[in-house]
C-alpha cells in the first residue's frame, strides 16, 4: 500500500495489490474506517504493470495518481479523477506521459501533481506542475525540475497558505539548487529561500529523497532516504521549522542579466543589518561581497558585476535583527550561461523518452535555423523549427508523433541545419 486519503468515514487506499478488505481489488480501494472491509467502489486500476502512488480527494471526487493506463472504465494515462460514489473516471484526463504520477495535492481549484514526467495537462511540465480542476490543463505555474535523468521524480506534495512544499529526488526546483526538498511559491512556482537541504550517503542505486511530506502550524516534517536534513544528523525522518518563509524573510533570488547577478531579497520584519556572501559551492567556501543595493517599494536590490560567463555561483545572507538575533538565508544559486560560440543541438531530455523529449539548442548569429525529425531511413518526420532566430538558448518538444499520430517505439534523428552547420542526434523513442 503506497498511498492513503481519509474522507469522512472511508479510508481510500493505493497500491500493488490484488486483494485487500477482503474483496478482489485492483491497486486501489475505499474501506470502511470502522471495520476495514471493502465498499462497492471499484475502479480497477489496469495497464501493463499498474499501481497506485498518490491519492488526493476534494469533495465528491478522489485523484489517483500512479502507473496504470486504464481506471474507472476509461483509458488514462498515469492519472485520473474518479466519482467517489460510483468509482467512474470523470472527464478530467491530464494525460501524463513519461513513467508515473506520485504525487498529488488539492487546494481550491487546483490540483499538484508531482511525478517522473516531462509532458502533463497539454503543457511541457518536467516533474511538477499545477493542473486545472475543470479542465485538466496545465496552468503557467512551471518549478521545472531540472534533470537528465527520466527517473527523477517528486514523490510528495503538500499546500499551506501560499507555499507548495515538493519532496523528491531532485537537485534543482523553481530556478534554484535544492535537495531534495523545497518551498515553492503557489503563484510564481519559483523556490523560496528556505532550504533545508536533505542530504546522505548511500549506495550507488540509492539517492537522496524526500518521499513524504506533512505540515502542521510552523513546522514540515518529512521523511525518506537521508541521514542530513537543516543542517543536522537526521536519518530518514525530521522536523524542519519554516521559521524562514513564514516570518522572517519573504523573498531572496538570483537572477542573471546582461550585466551580473541581480539579487533581491525582503524581510518582513525590521533588519539591522544585513551581508552578501558568495561561493561557486553550495557548502563553500564563502567570500564577503561589497554591493551597491537599492530600495524598490521596500525590497531590496543588489547587482553582483564580478561574475564570469560559464560558472554557477551561490548566495546568502547574512542577517541580523534588531533584537540580536543572527540568522544565515539561502544559498541561491544563479548559473551564468557560458558565450555561445556555435550555432546547433546541446541537450535532448529525456533520451530514451517515452514520448515527448525536450529538444534544447542554441543560436550565435541571426540565421536561418531548421530543426528536424527523421525515420531510420532518413524519411522527414517532423519540422520542429523552420526560420530566421536571433541569437540567444532556446528549447522545441517533439511529442513522439507525426502529426497526431503516434509513432512506434524505434530509433529517430533529429537533424540541425543552419548556415554552414549541419548536426544529427540520436533519440530512442520507447513505447
Amino acid at each position: 500500500v503506497c498511498a492513503l486519503a481519509l474522507s469522512g468515514s472511508t479510508v481510500y487506499a493505493g497500491g500493488y495489490f490484488t486483494s485487500i478488505g477482503g474483496q478482489a481489488r485492483n491497486c486501489i480501494a475505499a474501506l470502511d474506517a470502522t471495520t476495514g472491509a471493502a465498499t462497492a467502489w471499484n475502479p480497477n486500476a489496469g495497464g501493463q504493470h499498474p499501481y497506485v502512488l498518490a491519492l488526493a480527494v476534494s469533495e465528491s471526487t478522489v485523484y489517483a495518481g500512479g502507473e496504470f493506463t486504464s481506471i474507472g472504465g476509461q483509458a488514462r494515462n498515469f492519472i485520473a479523477a474518479l466519482d467517489a460514489t460510483a468509482g467512474a473516471a470523470t472527464a478530467w484526463n491530464p494525460n501524463a506521459n513519461g513513467l508515473w504520477v506520485s504525487a498529488l495535492a488539492v487546494s481550491g481549484s487546483t490540483v499538484y501533481a508531482g511525478g517522473a514526467f516531462t509532458s502533463i495537462g497539454g503543457q511541457v511540465r518536467n516533474r511538477i506542475a499545477a493542473l486545472d480542476a475543470t479542465t485538466g490543463g496545465a496552468t503557467d505555474w512551471d518549478p521545472n525540475v531540472e534533470s537528465p535523468d527520466p527517473f527523477t521524480s517528486v514523490y510528495a506534495l503538500v499546500v499551506s497558505g501560499s507555499t507548495v512544499y515538493a519532496g523528491g529526488e531532485f537537485t534543482s526546483i523553481g530556478g534554484q539548487a535544492r535537495n531534495g526538498i523545497a518551498a515553492l511559491d503557489a503563484t510564481t512556482g519559483a523556490a523560496r529561500a528556505w532550504n533545508p537541504n536533505a542530504w546522505g550517503s548511500f549506495d550507488s542505486d540509492l539517492y537522496t529523497t524526500v518521499g513524504a511530506l506533512a505540515v502542521s502550524g510552523s513546522t514540515v516534517y518529512a521523511g525518506g532516504n537521508f541521514t542530513a536534513m537543516g543542517g543536522q544528523a537526521q536519518s530518514g525522518i525530521a522536523a524542519v521549522g519554516d521559521i524562514s518563509t513564514g516570518t522572517l524573510l519573504t523573498r531572496f533570488d538570483a537572477e542573471v542579466e546582461s550585466d551580473g547577478v541581480l539579487l533581491r531579497w525582503e524581510f518582513s520584519r525590521p533588519v539591522h543589518s544585513v551581508t552578501v556572501e558568495r561561493a561557486e559551492n553550495e557548502s563553500g567556501p564563502w567570500n564577503l561581497l561589497a554591493l551597491e543595493e537599492r530600495n524598490e517599494e521596500g525590497m531590496t536590490v543588489a547587482l553582483d558585476r564580478t561574475t564570469l560567463a560559464g560558472k554557477s555561483y551561490w548566495y546568502q545572507l547574512l542577517a541580523q535583527f534588531n533584537d540580536g538575533t543572527q540568522i544565515t538565508f539561502g544559498p541561491v544559486r544563479a548559473e551564468v550561461p557560458a558565450p555561445i560560440l556555435a550555432s546547433g543541438l546541446t541537450r535532448l531530455s529525456p533520451n530514451p523518452c517515452r514520448g515527448a523529449t525536450r529538444i534544447e539548442y542554441a543560436v550565435a548569429h541571426c540565421e536561418k535555423v531548421r530543426l528536424l525529425v527523421l525515420d531510420v531511413a532518413g524519411r522527414e518526420i517532423e519540422v520542429l523549427v523552420n526560420g530566421d532566430m536571433a541569437p540567444g538558448r532556446y528549447s522545441a518538444l517533439w511529442d513522439g508523433r507525426r502529426g497526431r499520430t503516434p509513432l512506434a517505439s524505434g530509433l529517430y534523428f533529429l537533424r540541425w541545419e543552419s548556415p554552414g552547420r549541419l548536426m544529427t542526434k540520436r533519440v530512442a523513442l520507447v513505447r
